[in-house]
């Protein structure tokens, strides 16, 4: 492996279990403010999209203050709720190690997101990040991916690899021309499934993908 192996990562849900984190957010906030309770079923479809996205969904005109009690709750739980998914720190060593390059394309904020990343000592791991804040669309849109490339001032699309656990993800690395990698961790796995991106049981699977060894392939 080397420097023409890029390896672009979600962050919540693919790196970072966040899942319990955003579903105590969304219902903290929806009680709060709309006085409507939802179960973690009912919230897990929309794992992916923004937040300002979601928020609409439940009422347009009180995104703003739903934002704000969204991100106050968000914050004060954030160490106490977001670890990372089992080898995850040392894949991203050994990765960065060999040579590839890696980036972040996430859609919530780079704040929220370096505070992730910095919480487990990973962000000086990556080469490019890409939050919300940095493109007008978002996935499924390839604009995050097409940013990073810009940004890592890439002229090919070969051996370039997206790894998520949303069907946005898949979508998007597929417009922007990359290989999508499906996670099998993810709380969406089934739809993942169906639109037949590579699969892997284990974040160190990445390994033997981009080596283009055998992989195990996630059923």
């Amino acid at each position: 492996m080397n420097k023409d192996k890029i390896i672009l990562f979600d962050l919540d849900g693919t790196l970072l279990n966040t899942n319990e984190l955003i579903i105590k957010s969304f219902q903290h906030t929806l009680k709060k403010v709309l006085d409507l309770e939802m179960s973690s079923e009912d919230l897990t479809p929309y794992f992916g999209e923004t937040l300002q996205t979601t928020l609409r969904r439940f009422d347009k005109n009180k995104v703003d203050e739903m934002i704000q009690v969204y991100r106050q709750y968000n914050q004060q739980k954030h160490d106490e709720l977001v670890k990372p998914f089992p080898k995850v720190k040392e894949t991203l060593l050994r990765l960065n190690n060999l040579g590839c390059r890696l980036g972040i394309i996430t859609s919530k904020s780079k704040k929220m997101c370096i505070k992730g990343l910095d919480l487990f000592q990973l962000t000086d791991l990556f080469d490019v990040i890409v939050a919300m804040e940095d493109t007008k669309h978002h996935k499924p849109s390839p604009d995050p991916i097409l940013k990073a490339m810009e940004k890592l001032k890439l002229q090919q699309k070969n051996d370039i690899y997206y790894v998520g656990d949303s069907p946005f993800d898949i979508i998007a690395a597929r417009s922007a021309g990359i290989v999508p990698i499906g996670v099998k961790w993810s709380e969406r796995f089934e739809e993942i499934k169906e639109l037949e991106p590579l699969l892997i049981n284990s974040i160190s699977d990445i390994e033997d993908i981009v080596s283009k060894s055998n992989t195990k392939i996630a059923k």
